[in-house]
């Protein structure tokens, strides 16, 4: 467990040392590989799940096909400063439409959103994975997730 007293062999604090190590990461990624916006900054995922609570877990699983939700989401837009977080349940019935579980602070509310019609530059542009008319970057301009296998 971290509690923030944690240091690394060369006495900078864990989170410092996995913040370097990440940026270090992306910067020996290809060129290519990386996706950066205008101004230089790599475009990430937001980090922040939320547990569904279990009343709004119950109600999305009456309106899935499926029949089932994940437990837990992670907020699926690009880290960004706001409270307002949204992580993607299921897709619905309707062509085009997915349950989304919003957060903000400690309020929650599912909602039935269209898919985000923007497709990525090129002839076989990726098609972003988010709500229409989202806030912050589309999902075919973050930075591809940097997974350690180390323990």
């Amino acid at each position: 467990m971290n509690t923030g007293d944690e240091t690394a062999v060369d006495n900078t604090p864990v989170h410092e040392s996995a913040d370097n190590m990440r940026t270090e990461q992306l910067r020996r990624q290809p060129v290519l590989a990386r996706r950066v916006l205008a101004s230089g900054r790599a475009v990430t995922r937001c980090t922040r799940w939320l547990r569904v609570p279990l009343e709004l877990a119950r109600e999305a699983e009456q309106r899935t096909p499926t029949g089932y939700v994940d437990r837990a989401v992670r907020c699926r837009l690009s880290d960004h400063e706001g409270d307002d977080h949204y992580g993607l349940l299921t897709e619905l019935d309707t062509y085009g439409t997915a349950l989304w579980l919003r957060w903000h602070g400690t309020e929650t509310a599912l909602l039935a959103l269209p898919d985000c019609p923007v497709t990525g530059p090129g002839p076989d542009g990726e098609g972003c994975c988010l709500f229409a008319d989202h806030p912050e970057a589309h999902t075919w301009q973050h930075a591809p997730e940097v997974t350690s296998y180390a323990s």
